[in-house]
This record gives structure tokens, sequence and C-alpha cells, in this order.
């Protein structure tokens, strides 16, 4: 929710523009169906102005915030509960849409 919220805001940012896009893509990215090393990775991209260079290597550290309002706090949820069932969140530019792109990358598990 926080990865969707953010991407929301930030297009929201860029509809004044003509923009407010966001994506949401899925896939598979390696491993055997149903294997150990299988994983799913998610991403959520969208139109906005994107992340300063230098403020990615800070957005999933608690209480930084590119905002001038909000708590911090979203993108270090993020990027805990992702490790907490053993996977990654990275952010880049989106190639497409121009504005951030976040992947979420965790292992794929039945659920029985």
């Amino acid at each position: 929710m926080n990865l969707l919220r953010n991407a929301r805001e930030a297009a929201g940012a860029a509809e004044a523009a003509g923009g407010g896009v966001v994506r949401i893509s899925g896939e598979r990215v390696s491993g055997r169906p149903g294997g150990p090393d299988d994983l799913v990775r998610i991403v959520v991209e969208d139109s906005g102005p994107g992340i300063p260079s230098e403020a990615a290597a800070r957005l999933f550290v608690p209480f930084f915030s590119t905002k001038a309002e909000g708590t911090g706090l979203g993108l270090s949820l993020v990027a805990r509960i992702a490790a907490l069932h053993g996977g990654s969140v990275a952010v880049d530019r989106s190639r497409d849409l121009g504005g951030a792109s976040f992947a979420l990358t965790i292992p794929a598990r039945s659920v029985e």
C-alpha cells in the first residue's frame, strides 16, 4: 500500500502537466515454479518527478522523507516487510513513465 500511495501522490503532482500515470506489473524472475528459489517481482511505476539521486540512497531509512509532510516511515516499512519475507525493494527511474520505479522482489510461496 505504501508503494501505491507514494506513486499515486507523485503521479498527482504530474497530473497538472498532463501526466498522472501509475503502472503496476508483476513477473516471475527466477527459479523453477514452486521451487525454493522461485521469485516474484512486483514493480510500481509513476509519471511523477522521480527521486533525486542524492535522496535515493536514504529512501529506505526510517524518518527520511522527500515530502513536506509525512513521517518518513512508509518506504522503510516496505523494505523491512520485504526483508522479513526474504525479499528486497529497489528504486530506479521509470524508463517509460519518467518518474520513480520501485521493484519489490519476494520469494513465491504457495499457501495451503
